[in-house]
């Protein structure tokens, strides 16, 4: 199948939204429903590659994972419409959903583990989907990050049921007959399903367990082991931070490696992890993907050491006038090390500021503000309301580093804390305004990454909050084809913060032959702030390995 190609007269294959070991799964739209809004013209569907149709037995895999995933009406269950053929092409048609699967939300975050919240929202929600297909005599059997997909709006569809099955329906197969291995996710997979055994409830839970341990901890409980490596190696468990004594035990007993020790009902295990309740939702994609991670203990020590030292030093200032450099140098280490040193430059802030209230009552005469150190006058700030405005992309130039390396020591000085003779003048600080720019010219996505990750960066002011609006534009790429569109959406900073980062999901496209680009633009910056002169970043998307 290739993009255009049209089924049965009537989808018309769009876009490849995922590969697997006998099948691929297309968007296509449905040319029976072009009266309806573009979101209900769009189906999933799932055909199998040339050489597993010509096999009768994956035929009858792929319409019996139809027939399953129509008896499973749930709103966390991937919902499947039409089951048929065009000539050699068997297919079927599900709901079209627009998101990223957990994998690739976990990838983003660089298996940073997700805010405690967050995580147990998406296992309560993948649970039930679980919960629901075994009160129906259906286990999943390949349950892992890859198959629980995150909607744009926060919602969890749990997806692929081809290595289900119904064990009290199938009593004349064979032990051999079924070979887990050719389905399950081996990292996922319990030590039965990877000994050749057929599934049961009780492997789902070993898989959400897994699953549960990643979200809390980070990490898979085996590091990059499977069950049976585990196994032969003796692998003790670590307990994730967090866990009560009887949530760890709760845990172990759903990972143990003997089934027969793991509990078969999902929904009484789960009673032990004080669950969100139902009507907490995840946020927004783009939310989940910049919020915040919880920090390791480790991470939060570092903190407090860098503050400390921060406090007896009077480094404060310094980090404040060239946080650009240590962001270049530090990367992603250097945006968390930035914000901690924004909350430093906070709080010795706060000193000078009692410092200027003592000078202030003691009746200081007033003397005049500070030259600049090239003997010029400060320029005034040109007002947000006098900025201008970027509807569609700019010719793209490149900076030279020496442009780069000016604007650099530019914002340094402009977000450099006022001399020690400032402290006559209060109104030297309370001039002071948030400033606003994207943090590169170009970004390029990499080929495992599943969003394309863009900084912005405030200078001056950063104790009060702040905003501004961003959206992407299309270019050579594609919205919906190549990249998730993102309409104006407003963007905020709160006290404190330096650093916003954005995301714009890519779409992973193996027919992808060209390299692609669209446009990541900020504007409408709140009172207060204005924009710098970097304002508009250009994605590009290389073309498919």
């Amino acid at each position: 199948m290739t993009v255009g190609d049209v089924l049965r007269g009537r989808y018309e294959i769009r876009n490849v939204l995922g590969l697997g070991g006998t099948g691929t799964v297309y968007e296509a739209i449905d040319r029976f429903r072009l009266d309806l809004p573009d979101s209900g013209q769009r189906v999933a569907i799932k055909v199998l590659h040339a050489k597993a149709a010509r096999q009768s037995a994956l035929l009858t895999d792929l319409r019996r994972e139809f027939q399953l995933l129509q008896t499973l009406s749930h709103p966390n269950i991937v919902r499947a419409h039409e089951y048929d053929r065009d000539g050699d092409t068997a297919f079927f048609t599900m709901e079209y959903l627009s998101g990223l699967s957990l994998d690739s939300v976990l990838s983003a975050h660089h298996e940073v583990v997700l805010q405690r919240a967050h995580a147990l929202i998406i296992i309560r929600d993948a649970a039930a989907a679980l919960e629901h297909a075994h009160s129906r005599g259906v286990v999943h059997g390949d349950f892992n990050p890859g198959n629980i997909f995150i909607t744009n709006d926060g919602g969890i569809r749990v997806l692929d049921f081809g290595a289900a099955h119904t064990p009290s329906a199938t009593p004349a197969v064979t032990q051999n007959a079924w070979d887990a291995t050719a389905y399950a996710t081996p990292r996922y997979a319990s030590w039965q399903l990877l000994n050749g055994e057929r599934p049961d409830a009780r492997d789902d839970t070993y898989s959400l367990a897994c699953v549960l341990y990643v979200l809390l901890a980070g990490k898979h409980p085996f590091g990059e082991l499977n069950a049976a490596q585990a196994r032969a190696q003796r692998v003790k468990l670590a307990r994730p931070p967090g866990l009560t004594g009887k949530q760890w035990h709760a845990l172990r007993a759903a990972l143990s490696f003997d089934r027969e020790r793991r509990p078969a009902d999902i929904g009484e295990w789960l009673q032990s992890f004080d669950l969100p309740k139902p009507e907490a939702r995840l946020p927004v994609l783009l939310t989940l993907l910049k919020s915040s991670p919880r920090r390791s203990p480790r991470t939060g020590a570092a903190a407090a050491l860098i503050l400390l030292a921060l406090a007896v030093t009077g480094a404060g200032w310094w980090a404040s006038a060239h946080m650009d450099l240590v962001s270049q140098t530090a990367g992603q280490a250097g945006s968390d090390l930035h914000e901690m040193l924004a909350s430093a430059d906070s709080a010795v802030t706060r000193l000078w500021q009692s410092a200027r209230n003592a000078v202030s009552s003691a009746a200081a005469p007033a003397e005049a503000p500070p030259a600049a150190t090239d003997g010029s006058v400060a320029p005034a700030k040109m007002p947000a309301a006098a900025e201008p405005r970027v509807s569609t992309p700019p010719a793209r130039t490149r900076h030279s580093s020496s442009s780069r390396a000016n604007s650099a020591a530019a914002q340094s000085v402009e977000s450099a804390p006022p001399a020690a003779a400032s402290l006559h003048h209060p109104e030297a600080t309370a001039a002071q305004h948030t400033r606003l720019e994207l943090t590169a010219d170009s970004v390029e996505v990499a080929p495992t990454d599943p969003a394309a990750h863009v900084v912005v960066r405030r200078s001056g002011n950063l104790r009060s909050d702040a905003g501004f609006t961003w959206w992407t534009e299309s270019g050579t790429a594609k919205p919906g084809r190549d990249f998730m569109e993102v309409k104006p959406h407003q963007e905020h900073f709160e006290a404190g913060k330096a650093t916003a980062n954005l995301f714009v999901p890519v779409v992973a496209d193996p027919t992808r032959k060209q390299t692609k680009s669209f446009y990541i633009v900020i504007n409408d910056p709140t009172d207060g702030a204005s924009l710098g002169k970097r304002t508009l970043t250009m994605v590009t998307i290389p073309p498919w390995d």
